[in-house]
């Protein structure tokens, strides 16, 4: 999976930001609840540096716009939206996971081929007359909460039109997300939660594992994990609450996953949600999970 191998974030290379900490202090009691939350604003800030300086753009213009770009991120805090989603630039997307002591965070901006040369240089007449700075400032809106989709969002031909735009979306809502779970490696807890996280055939293709050393009780684990990294990616499309039955996810020894949807909002026939990849690994004592997921014709 891209998202895993591109930007996932073991440990943090950056700084917390001041108001991160407050935020902190001020809401979270646990003093290990806080210092993990802490370590996933500094993981996921990482990948997004990782992201923006490993970037093919970064290469092919001049650094100063990508510096610029890092500058605002690196100066504002990454707050929680409503969901408790963490509220990122328009032009990027993220997620994180963290446990214990550990953090990870995934990020990949939303226009794939040349994403930085693509932000700052969709208006000619804005390249012409605002400095880069300029450019970097009208690029980096934050985004917050799901905007509410329209039945002309999700019309077939309206959605080809504002997808071909520059290989971007404009329509109100996000045509794509990606996710990252993190999840300690418990069989005993993968007992206890097994029927709430499982389907009736899930439950009964435990064991498939085994061979690779991964008991029945542990694999409870890892496909609850790949559950929340998709639920985590489609939520910004849906922005609805999806349960555990509505997805039957099967890992294969090679560390991809099949997964299947029986949405009862039916949203994986209209506008029809599709899991482009689910990939896991074992990493430190924890199941490591990503997943990315689209509309149908959003690629």
């Amino acid at each position: 999976d891209e998202s895993m191998n591109s930007s996932a974030q073991i440990t943090t290379t950056v700084d917390l930001h001041p108001e991160e900490w407050t935020w902190g202090q001020t809401n979270i009691a646990s003093d290990a609840s806080r210092t993990s939350y802490y370590l996933g604003r500094m993981a996921l800030r990482s990948a997004i540096r990782s992201l923006i300086f490993r970037s093919p753009s970064y290469d092919d213009m001049n650094h100063h716009p990508s510096e610029l770009l890092w500058e605002q991120i690196r100066s504002t805090p990454i707050s929680k939206d409503g969901h408790g989603r963490p509220v990122l630039p328009e032009t990027i997307m993220g997620s994180i996971s963290h446990k214990e002591d550990c953090a990870v965070a995934v990020a990949r901006f939303r226009i794939e081929d040349g994403a930085l040369v693509g932000l700052l240089s969709r208006d000619e007449d804005l390249v012409q007359k605002s400095s880069d700075a300029d450019r970097v400032s009208n690029a980096v809106n934050w985004k917050e909460e799901c905007p509410i989709p329209t039945d002309e969002d999700f019309n077939q031909e309206s959605l080809s039109s504002k997808i071909n735009r520059n290989g971007d979306s404009t329509i109100g809502q996000q045509l794509s997300g990606i996710g990252i779970d993190l999840e300690r490696i418990d069989g005993k807890r993968g007992r206890r939660i097994q029927r709430k996280v499982l389907t009736e055939r899930e439950q009964k293709e435990l064991g498939r594992l085994e061979a690779v050393g991964i008991s029945k009780g542990e694999e409870v684990m890892l496909r609850f994990s790949l559950k929340e990294s998709v639920y985590k990616a489609m939520h910004p499309i849906l922005c609805e609450y999806v349960g555990f039955q509505e997805a039957e996810i099967t890992p294969l020894p090679n560390g991809t996953a099949y997964v299947v949807l029986n949405l009862v909002s039916q949203s994986h026939i209209r506008p029809g949600i599709v899991v482009r990849t689910a990939s896991w690994r074992q990493i430190n004592g924890f199941f490591l999970t990503s997943s990315s997921v689209g509309l149908l014709g959003s690629d």
